[in-house]
């Protein structure tokens, strides 16, 4: 049995789906750990969280808008892809 099992924590982020600059993501984790991580001081200083860009980013997920733009980077980045191979290779 590993000596961790329980404590993981996975943490993600928007800043490569939305904005390179945006400082937003979530924890995922046991309830103890979440408990824990709330008593920091960061969490306790209100330090580190930003309501408004909270707020917007969760109407961006609730409306589809997220999912929107998820798809369009998928596309954008399909055509990257074959035209950096056709360069590389000669290829498409």
């Amino acid at each position: 049995m590993c000596l961790a099992a329980g404590n993981v924590v996975s943490n993600g982020s928007l800043s490569k789906i939305i904005a390179p600059g945006l400082r937003l993501g979530w924890y995922e984790a046991p309830q103890h750990v979440i408990k824990s991580l709330l008593t920091t001081y960061l969490v306790i200083s209100g330090g580190g969280s930003n309501p408004y860009v909270s707020n917007l980013t969760a109407e961006a997920l609730k409306t589809g808008l997220i999912d929107q733009h998820v798809n369009e980077l998928r596309i954008a980045h399909k055509v990257r892809l074959r035209h950096g191979s056709l360069r590389l290779t000669g290829y498409p």
